[in-house]
């Protein structure tokens, strides 16, 4: 006879469905608000660097919260691991911020269904890992639903298809790469999203995170202006603005109507 699970089963079993029914709320809520974001303030890089600040900053009180225990980097350790995922967890979220950005949040996500593709193609790759011929199977469908939803998709994008295929892999070959890491270390989890930095560190990117948003104000602000400058023609000086020219047609018109209600009342016609 099987035996029943135990306590500490049932419990293990509700932490994941409970991680994953979280992660997959979060990671729906930032696409939609990305897609809103990104629809006023078209700039995918800048929204990149202030979401990954703000990781760093919210983290240290939640693993103060979470009682996480302390963990000593090296440079060498530093360099070696913490500096190739940072710089590539920049690389590919830029991306998705892009394919958000280029095609509906729903299909992006439907082009996200392609990581264990991707996982399993790069962990065959860089570590050799084999599976059955059941796991290779199984990936057809997710390929078939990604090239229907691609072939039916009315907004249709080419660079936000390639970028959401790009930060899928790139998320991939991130989730790889930080299990590797979690497994050589035994660092906590929570550590790899919070970079050791100093107070002048944070105080650099800082000003650089204002210096692209000042740029940005600029940039709009040009754009704006050269909007809302009067369309002229094609530089003859005989040429008025266009809100002239409509003010010239009213003011004309409205002298016919005059002229011609003169006319009637001179022909023995009186206006009601």
């Amino acid at each position: 006879m099987s035996s029943s699970p135990s306590y500490g089963d049932i419990r293990n079993c509700l932490r994941i469905l409970l991680l994953c029914g979280g992660w997959y709320s979060v990671s729906s809520a930032n696409g939609v608000i990305g897609k809103w974001i990104l629809s006023e303030f078209p700039h995918p890089m800048s929204l990149t660097m202030v979401q990954l600040l703000s990781i760093t900053l919210y983290s240290r009180p939640l693993m103060v919260l979470l009682n996480v225990r302390s963990f000593s980097v090296t440079w060498k350790y530093y360099l070696k691991l913490i500096v190739p995922l940072a710089f590539a967890k920049f690389l590919f979220s830029v991306m998705s911020h892009i394919s958000i950005w280029k095609v509906p949040v729903s299909y992006a996500h439907t082009v996200k269904a392609t990581m264990p593709f991707f996982t399993v193609i790069i962990a065959r790759i860089l570590f050799g890992e084999k599976h059955g011929w059941k796991v290779y199977f199984s990936l057809l469908p997710i390929i078939g639903g990604v090239a229907i939803a691609t072939l039916t998709e009315a907004s249709f994008h080419p660079l936000g298809l390639i970028c959401a295929l790009v930060a899928t892999a790139g998320f991939s070959l991130i989730n790889i790469y930080s299990k590797q890491v979690l497994k050589e270390s035994g660092v906590h989890q929570l550590r790899l999203v919070l970079n050791p930095i100093t107070s002048t560190n944070l105080g650099g990117m800082l000003f650089a995170i204002f210096g692209v948003f000042f740029y940005n104000k600029a940039k709009y602000d040009e754009n704006r202006a050269k909007e809302t400058l009067p369309t002229r023609g094609s530089g003859h000086p005989s040429i008025r603005p266009l809100s002239h020219s409509l003010w010239q047609v009213y003011d004309s018109d409205v002298n016919q109507l005059k002229s011609r209600s003169h006319k009637f009342i001179s022909n023995g016609y009186q206006p009601l």
